[in-house]
């Protein structure tokens, strides 16, 4: 075989290698609308407060040091009734600020943080595994930009300048 050859199907190899790696690229980075991921936002921010609401009548029970719950190989962690209540309900603001778009680049991490505290207070007794999902879902869109449309923030961030100011100038 001679070099020539060889370096045809080298060349052979190549243009496959590149096909493969440009379709990649466009997958993982190329540019999309924003609008599928931020009515995702919406909807699992529904869906989150709807799971949340239904342990409303059971925060004692399920999230306070009153209650029943399985720790497992977790240090016990359960606060007092008072303590689990005001950390429910800084969850559910959460959740409604995550719904509505505002500085989503705080209030994701947080939920994250949230949602896995109570996820482990009552790890086994309600937990199933789309509650992991939950958490896969909130680290990725911890990492996403989820806040360029559809936000309470842009509504309350109007910018004066685009105004027109239509006052007598002296």
């Amino acid at each position: 075989m001679s070099d020539t050859e060889g370096n045809k199907n080298s060349i052979k190899l190549i243009k496959p290698i590149k096909k493969i790696s440009q379709a990649w690229d466009c997958f993982w980075f190329s540019d999309i609308k924003p609008h599928p991921i931020n009515a995702f936002r919406i909807l699992f921010g529904i869906y989150l407060l709807i799971y949340f609401l239904r342990y409303f009548p059971h925060v004692d029970v399920l999230f306070s040091n009153q209650g029943v719950y399985s720790p497992f190989w977790i240090p016990d962690l359960a606060p007092d009734p008072v303590i689990a209540w005001i950390v429910y309900l800084i969850t559910l603001c959460t959740i409604v600020l995550f719904t509505l778009g505002f500085r989503t680049g705080i209030t994701t991490p947080l939920l994250l943080i949230f949602f896995i505290y109570h996820f482990f207070l009552n790890f086994a007794v309600k937990n199933c595994s789309y509650d992991r999902l939950i958490i896969i879902f909130l680290v990725l869109l911890s990492l996403g930009k989820i806040n360029s449309v559809w936000n309470i923030e842009s509504k309350l961030n109007k910018n004066p300048e685009n105004k027109k100011d239509n006052s007598p100038q002296p």
